[in-house]
């Protein structure tokens, strides 16, 4: 008869294993579960024991899971969270106990805007978060996945990796800056997509988004139009300094600092009438798809999205 690996399970063996396989170290790992590191070497010796295989592989970076391992933590993550979900649901959640650090990221387009916004609305309620805002880059995904970061904020992602999960958070108006006395201006407030035939764009690189094909160049010629890139950058400076000396477009989103605008106009895109519009999406580990710190953060984000434009940043508590 096959032996019941369940029975004489202690559960928090496999929570050790599931913070372990995410952080694929073991110093983190204990930081995260609050033990010393002995005691995750213990638990890791009882569960090789307990499942009679090697459920990591040492590598010079760190500790990589098995293939039983990853198959193993697929099946059993989500219920560790829905067990600890049912069981905690009675426990009243608390900002202003948080005295944790929150790693959040942030589009490059929207940093200036959100962060001191985000940043203020969090400490308001949490006065003790050590709160750390970072720039979307290439790593960004491989960070939320880990757990190293908890919460994303981005234009929608080609590609998702099925660890994460995304929600959308707020309506974005697409919207393209040129320079004062700009050829397109006019009086007028909105274009059509059409106006932008043949004209050279500038383009923010936002990782993940539009490392390829920036945004609009895909709406042109999906559109029958031809789109010219003349310039692109990481860096938002860099790409509105342009503006401001050439007679080239920037394609992008509402939600950008007006410090950063100086200079610059904005103009609606529409598309037979309609105006152009794509939804600022929240990303984050599947594991915390009932997370109450995780909601709170999101309602966060989706008040200062849809309720601060244009206002000032609420002051600090």
């Amino acid at each position: 008869m096959a032996k019941d690996l369940f029975a004489n399970l202690d559960l928090n063996l496999l929570k050790t294993l599931s913070v372990l396989a995410q952080e694929g170290n073991m110093r983190r790992a204990s930081e995260r579960l609050h033990v010393t590191q002995p005691a995750v070497s213990q638990a890791l010796k009882k569960l090789r024991h307990h499942f009679d295989r090697d459920l990591f592989v040492r590598t010079p970076t760190g500790m990589q899971p098995t293939s039983f391992t990853i198959e193993l933590m697929e099946d059993v993550a989500p219920l560790l969270d829905d067990l600890s979900m049912a069981l905690n649901r009675g426990q009243t959640f608390r900002p202003e106990a948080i005295d944790r650090a929150i790693h959040l990221v942030l589009a490059p387009h929207m940093a200036g805007f959100l962060s001191t916004r985000l940043f203020r609305a969090i400490r308001a309620e949490s006065p003790q978060a050590e709160v750390h805002l970072h720039a979307w880059s290439v790593e960004s995904i491989a960070l939320l996945v880990n757990g190293e970061q908890l919460l994303g904020l981005t234009a929608p992602l080609e590609a998702l990796p099925k660890e994460l999960s995304g929600l959308e958070l707020a309506d974005d108006h697409y919207t393209v800056y040129v320079r004062e006395g700009h050829p397109l201006l006019g009086e007028r407030h909105s274009i059509d997509l059409s106006d932008l035939d043949g004209v050279e764009i500038a383009s923010l690189i936002i990782p993940e988004f539009n490392t390829r094909m920036t945004h609009i160049e895909r709406l042109l010629r999906s559109n029958g139009f031809s789109a010219r890139v003349g310039f692109r950058s990481a860096l938002t400076s860099a790409v509105t300094e342009t503006l401001r000396s050439t007679d080239m477009v920037y394609g992008a989103s509402s939600f950008i600092d007006p410090a950063e605008l100086k200079g610059l106009r904005a103009l609606d895109v529409k598309i037979n009438d309609q105006y152009l519009n794509y939804p600022v999406t929240a990303y984050f580990h599947r594991r915390n798809r009932n997370s109450p710190l995780v909601d709170w953060l999101l309602e966060l984000c989706r008040d200062q999205l849809q309720g601060a434009e244009g206002d000032p940043p609420p002051p600090v508590g």
